[in-house]
């Protein structure tokens, strides 16, 4: 996915494989999109990993997706990109 504008990196997710790590994707989508659709249904952010909210909305959506594939949770530093 491209990125059109400089962000910050708020929080990230460790895996120790690919399919872990899109498993975990898939996961953030699926969580996201159920609890609320509009983020980016019916939208071009549909095809892409684009979600409107805010750094804490995700990181809560984080957390549960932490949970819910018991992951450790590791302290990140922010980085900016």
């Amino acid at each position: 996915t491209s990125v059109p504008l400089p962000f910050i990196r708020e929080d990230c997710i460790e895996t120790r494989t690919e399919q872990d790590s899109r498993e975990l994707e898939r996961s953030i989508h699926n969580i996201i999109d159920t609890i609320d659709p509009d983020r980016r249904k019916n939208t071009e952010a549909r095809k892409r990993e684009f979600f409107k909210m805010t750094p804490e909305e995700a990181k809560n959506v984080f957390m549960l997706v932490r949970y819910i594939n018991k992951v450790e949770i590791k302290e990140t530093a922010m980085a900016t990109y």
